[in-house]
C-alpha cells in the first residue's frame, strides 16, 4: 500500500512539472506540495524543488532557491539518477546565465558530474529519463549538440524499458509524458543544428540533419555545392567545416526527394500533446522539410507564419518585398540558428554591403569551429571523470568487503591510518557472532552467510557518516565511532546486542538463533591501533561472562 502511494506522488510529481512549465504557478505547486512531501520521500520532494524552479523561472524570477534545495536534498538521497537531475538543473541555470560554465575541469562541472553519476545508475526509469532530459536540455543550450543528442537517445533507451511494478498495470502516464517531452526536444535540437549548418554555407550537411527528423524519406539528393571562399581553419580532428559564403539561397536549396506523403509518418501526435507543442512541433518539421528537401503540410499559428515564409524562402519559391518581414521581432519558439538564419536571408536580400555579408559568414564560422571546440573539450572532461570514477570504484572494491558491503580489513587500517592524528574521541566496538561455528554446521554455510549479511545491516544502521563498521574475517566485525563522549559507546554496542536479539531469526531458518558478544575500548586518535587490542580482550570477558553481552571495561 505504502509502495502505491508513493509511486502515485512520483507520478503526480512530474504532471506538476510538465504543468510548472507555463500552465500553473508556484502557488499550486506549495498547495500539492502539502500532500505529496512526506519526510520520508526524499525523491518526491526533490522533484517539487524541481517543478518550483520551473515555474519560478517561467514567472521571470530566480530560481536558485528551489536549485539549492534540489542539491541539498540530492545529497541526502542515495540515488544517482536524482543527483544528476539536481547537478544537471544547476548546469542548465549557469548556462542560461552570464556565468558560463567551466567545462575544462571534470571536478567543477556539474554537467560531467552529472553523465559521470548516469553511466551506472539504477532506479526508477523515471528519474533516469528526466535526468538524461535535462542534460540533453543543457547541452543544446551549450552548443554541445551531439552530447544532446546522445542524451535523448539515452532516455529513449530508458523509455524502451519495462514499467514499474508498482503501476500494476495502470497506464505510465509518466513516461508517457516524458514520450512528449523527448520529441519536442529533439525536433528543437535538429532544427537549431540544421539551421547553425546552412548558417556556415554547408547545405548539404544541413539536408542530412534535417533529414533526420524523417525517418521514412530517403536521404536527401542536394546539389553541388560552389567552391567557398577560405575562412577559418577547421578544428583539428573534427568534422570538416564549411567555411565562410552562404550559397545563393535560388538554386542552392537540397532539390526535394521522394518522401512520405505530407504529414506521413513524421508526426508522433496522439491526444496527450498540449496544442501549442503540437503547433512547435509543426513548425519545426515544416522548417526541416525545407532544409531536407522534403514535402510536408501547412502549418499555421504563431510560429506558423514565420517557418512558412523562411521555409519558402530556402525553397527558393517565393521573392521577398520586405526582407524584415522574415525577422518579426515577437515570434516564440524558434530555434536561435533558425532566427539567425532568416536574419542572414534577409540581410542579403535588403542589399547589405558584400564586405558586411562576409563579415556575418566569418563570424558564424568562428562560432561553429569554437563550438566544436568546446564539444571536444566536454568529452575530454567527461572521459577523466569516467576514468576517476572507475578508479574510485576500484578503489573501494579493494576496500570492501564483498559478502557484506562493509570495509574489509584493508578499509579498516585505511580508515585507521587516515584518523590516527585526530585529537578527537573514539571508540572501538569488537563484535563477534556467538557459536557461528554451531550455524554453519547446523544450518549450512549459505544460511550462515545470509547471517553475517543481516549483521552487517545491523551495524550499519548504528553508524553515522564518518563512522565506519568493518568486517575484519570469519565472523569477526570491528565498529568505529567518531567523536563519541563518554557513556555513548556502551549504549550503542548495547543498542546492537539488543538489536540481533531481536532480529526474527527464524525468517531465515526454522529454529536459527543467533546473538552477537561485543568489547568495547576508547581513546584518542592518536591511539587507534591500539584500541582494537582493548576491544579484543573486552570481548574475550564478554564471551566468559556468557555471551550475548556488551563490556566496556
Amino acid at each position: 500500500m505504502e509502495d502505491d502511494l508513493h509511486a502515485a506522488a512520483i507520478e503526480e510529481a512530474y504532471a506538476l512539472i510538465e504543468a510548472a512549465q507555463g500552465e500553473i504557478g508556484l502557488a499550486e505547486i506549495d498547495a500539492a506540495a502539502v500532500r505529496l512531501a512526506r519526510p520520508a520521500w526524499g525523491d518526491v520532494r526533490l522533484l517539487l524543488s524541481f517543478a518550483r524552479s520551473l515555474a519560478v523561472m517561467e514567472a521571470g524570477g530566480d530560481d536558485s532557491e528551489h536549485i539549492r534545495a534540489m542539491i541539498e536534498q540530492a545529497a541526502e538521497l542515495d540515488e544517482p539518477a536524482l543527483t544528476a537531475l539536481a547537478l544537471a538543473a544547476s548546469a542548465g541555470r549557469r548556462a542560461a546565465s552570464k556565468h558560463p560554465l567551466d567545462l575544462a575541469g571534470s571536478a567543477a562541472s556539474p554537467l560531467v558530474r552529472a553523465v559521470g553519476l548516469l553511466d551506472h545508475a539504477g532506479g526508477p526509469k523515471a528519474h533516469r529519463v528526466s535526468a538524461f532530459i535535462e542534460l540533453g536540455c543543457v547541452s543544446h543550450t551549450l552548443g554541445l549538440w551531439e552530447l544532446a543528442i546522445e542524451h535523448y537517445d539515452q532516455a529513449d533507451h530508458a523509455l524502451a524499458e519495462q514499467p514499474s511494478p508498482a503501476l500494476r498495470g495502470r497506464p505510465d502516464r509518466t513516461s508517457q509524458r516524458q514520450s512528449i517531452v523527448l520529441a519536442i526536444n529533439r525536433i528543437e535540437l535538429v532544427a537549431d543544428w540544421a539551421c547553425a549548418h546552412a548558417m556556415i554555407g554547408d547545405w548539404e550537411a544541413a539536408a542530412t540533419r534535417a533529414a533526420t527528423a524523417f525517418p521514412t524519406a530517403p536521404a536527401p539528393v542536394a546539389e553541388p555545392a560552389p567552391v567557398a571562399v577560405a575562412g577559418p581553419a577547421p578544428v583539428a580532428g573534427s568534422a570538416p567545416v564549411a567555411v565562410a559564403g552562404l550559397m545563393p539561397v535560388a538554386g542552392s536549396a537540397p532539390v526535394a526527394v521522394a518522401g512520405p506523403a505530407p504529414g506521413e509518418g513524421i508526426e508522433p501526435f496522439t491526444d496527450d500533446w498540449p496544442p501549442s507543442w503540437a503547433e512547435q512541433y509543426r513548425g519545426h518539421l515544416h522548417l526541416l522539410s525545407a532544409l531536407a528537401g522534403i514535402e510536408a503540410p501547412p502549418v499555421t499559428g504563431t510560429i506558423g507564419e514565420f517557418v512558412t515564409l523562411l521555409a519558402a524562402v530556402i525553397r527558393g519559391t517565393v521573392r521577398v518585398d520586405d526582407p524584415e518581414s522574415l525577422v518579426p521581432e515577437k515570434v516564440t519558439g524558434v530555434p536561435p540558428h533558425a532566427r539567425m538564419l532568416a536574419m542572414r536571408l534577409a540581410a542579403e536580400r535588403a542589399g547589405a554591403p558584400e564586405i558586411a555579408l562576409r563579415y556575418a559568414d566569418e563570424q558564424a564560422t568562428l562560432r561553429w569551429n569554437d563550438r566544436l571546440h568546446r564539444v571536444a573539450n566536454v568529452r575530454s572532461a567527461i572521459a577523466v571523470e569516467r576514468r576517476r570514477r572507475e578508479h574510485d570504484q576500484l578503489r573501494l572494491d579493494l576496500l570492501t568487503d564483498e559478502l557484506t558491503g562493509l570495509a574489509n580489513r584493508r578499509g579498516y587500517h585505511a580508515y585507521v591510518d587516515d584518523h590516527a592524528r585526530d585529537a578527537g574521541a573514539y571508540a572501538v566496538l569488537m563484535v563477534d557472532v556467538d557459536h557461528f561455528k554451531g550455524v554453519n554446521d547446523g544450518f549450512g554455510h549459505d544460511v550462515g552467510d545470509l547471517v553475517l549479511a543481516r549483521i552487517a545491516g545491523i551495524l550499519g544502521e548504528h553508524v553515522r557518516q564518518g563512522d565506519l563498521a568493518a568486517r575484519l574475517g570469519g565472523d569477526e566485525f570491528v565498529v568505529i565511532l567518531a567523536d563519541m563522549p563518554d557513556g555513548i559507546p556502551a549504549q550503542r554496542a548495547q543498542q546492537i546486542v539488543d538489536a540481533v536479539r531481536g532480529f526474527t531469526w527464524r525468517d531465515l531458518a526454522a529454529g536459527l538463533s543467533v546473538s552477537v558478544s561485543i568489547g568495547v575500548h576508547h581513546g584518542g586518535g592518536a591511539e587507534l591501533p591500539g584500541l582494537l587490542t582493548g576491544a579484543d580482550r573486552n570481548l574475550y570477558h564478554a564471551k566468559n561472562r556468557g555471551r550475548g553481552q556488551a563490556v566496556t571495561h
